[in-house]
């Protein structure tokens, strides 16, 4: 937590300065293939999925390059999901939290010479000319993810990569206001749980949780971007 303060603090000084930054909210939608009990004769009936679906938030800044439409908003983000499951004589309460950078570049690629340094509002031309874009954002993520039953307690903290991909389109209310609805798809290539693979409620024909899974991630969310600076 001490970290997170410290680099929210830096974003927040930095956008007081030149008071370009964003805020957004999404949902996320989530596929942790190795953290479920699925049915072993058929790996398609999930039984308890221990990594559902949530919520996130992040604080970005805004920059662009002079002379063509790639922008970049560096992001932290943060995410959380709950889950429960019971089967008795075990209650499983998965709380599992996330802490992401990401370096979100956008590419206006129908207008990559756009025709001033200045919010979507203000360019000439047709909404989706001037304000859709294509993005790719790698990132790197701090995960916390704690499982508690009657029987076991699982806690466990890692450090992964990931790589997004996905577009958008802004919506230039003012001068001052852009609203921008992104899609992203990301992924995980390998992120450790170590001994969720212990999870066992002794029924021989379910698949069990493994240690190492990928996560895949669909993401939707509304972005709200601000910059005082513009004159």
């Amino acid at each position: 937590m001490q970290r997170l303060s410290m680099i929210i603090g830096i974003i927040f000084f930095t956008s007081q300065l030149f008071g370009q930054f964003g805020l957004n909210g999404g949902y996320n939608f989530n596929d942790a293939n190795n953290w479920k009990i699925t049915n072993g004769d058929n790996v398609n009936d999930v039984i308890h999925d221990f990594y559902g679906n949530g919520l996130s938030f992040g604080l970005d800044y805004w920059f662009r390059l002079p002379n063509h439409r790639v922008e970049f908003t560096p992001e932290i983000n943060y995410q959380s999901n709950q889950s429960n499951y019971f089967y008795d004589p075990l209650n499983f309460d998965l709380n599992s939290t996330m802490i992401s950078l990401f370096a979100n570049t956008n590419f206006y690629i129908f207008d990559f010479k756009g025709d001033c340094n200045c919010p979507t509002f203000s360019k000439r031309g047709p909404e989706l000319q001037k304000g859709f874009f294509v993005r790719i954002s790698p990132g790197i993520s701090y995960f916390n993810n704690k499982l508690d039953s009657e029987g076991a307690y699982v806690h466990n903290q890692a450090f992964t990569f990931n790589i997004g991909a996905g577009a958008g389109i802004d919506f230039g209310v003012s001068d001052l206001l852009t609203i921008t609805p992104v899609a992203m798809l990301r992924h995980y290539p390998a992120i450790d749980w170590k001994d969720i693979s212990t999870i066992d409620v002794g029924i021989k024909e379910w698949d069990y949780p493994k240690d190492e899974t990928t996560l895949t991630q669909i993401y939707l969310g509304l972005r709200i971007g601000m910059r005082f600076d513009y004159q």
